[in-house]
């Protein structure tokens, strides 16, 4: 689920995939640089 304001919901389950067994979590967007950063730790 995607809410800009927590209010109004949609529904994104298609739009994303997940690595398997993952039974909760959050999912929060990054910049690429924020990511080479996360990788090379």
């Amino acid at each position: 689920m995607q809410s800009s304001d927590l209010k109004n919901w949609t529904d994104v389950s298609e739009k994303i995939t997940l690595p398997k067994g993952l039974r909760y979590g959050t999912i929060q967007t990054i910049k690429q640089k924020e990511l080479e950063k996360l990788l090379i730790q």
